[in-house]
């Protein structure tokens, strides 16, 4: 698996990794074909420098944005299947990354998506602590451009609450479901399976907390 096969024809990445690798810009591992960026140059690489034409903000989010879609496309559909948990794992750190160099207020739709993925997996594996900035993030971005009701926003607000849970705050949980529940009965609807399945995940939060 690699996440720069997309970006060009195998002769022009060859070309351009030999010729980055010669400046030491990167290291290639000769052993896994690894490629690791010099921590100088991937921070020159995501600052806006309006006088470089490479660098300008808009190519910044352009880059991204091209970052999140191929992280996408990356990710196997589920996490459900054993045999594909060394593919999230490999690319969590990479979308992590992604998430802390993303100013706030800048995410998109498809960057919430992709935190919200890779935190629901992060979360399954029993590491809340790396969930829950990224599902904080997610949340905070589809609320602002979704706005709170969107059933997307609703769905990440109780992601999130699920990962406190899980992370042993049931104070913090029990107040996200319940406002979770209180907008999806109002906006979906008493009977509507994620209205259904937040009452339940509440009423679990609950019965932990009581002992």
């Amino acid at each position: 698996m690699s996440l720069i096969n997309e970006l060009a024809d195998p002769p022009t990445i060859n070309a351009a990794l030999g010729i980055l690798a010669a400046y030491t810009m990167i290291t290639i591992d000769p052993g896994s074909a690894a490629i690791s960026i010099h921590r100088l140059v991937q921070a020159v690489a995501r600052t806006p420098d309006p006088t470089d034409t490479h660098r300008r903000p808009d190519m910044i989010d352009q880059a991204r944005d091209r970052a999140t879609t191929t992280l996408t496309a990356a990710f196997p559909a589920t996490w459900d299947d054993p045999a594909t948990w060394p593919v999230w794992r490999t690319l969590a750190p990479h979308t992590e990354a992604l998430a802390d160099h993303t100013e706030p207020g800048t995410g998109t739709t498809e960057t919430a998506a992709l935190l919200n993925r890779i935190a629901m997996f992060l979360d399954d594996q029993g590491l809340p602590g790396r969930a829950i900035p990224l599902h904080e993030q997610a949340l905070t971005d589809r609320e602002r451009i979704l706005g709170p009701d969107h059933p997307d926003t609703l769905g990440s607000r109780n992601n999130l609450a699920s990962a406190h849970q899980d992370a042993g705050d049931l104070t913090r949980a029990i107040a996200l479901y319940e406002q979770t529940l209180t907008d999806c009965v109002r906006v979906l609807g008493e009977a509507h399976p994620t209205t259904v399945a937040v009452r339940e995940n509440l009423a679990a939060a609950v019965a932990a907390q009581r002992g």
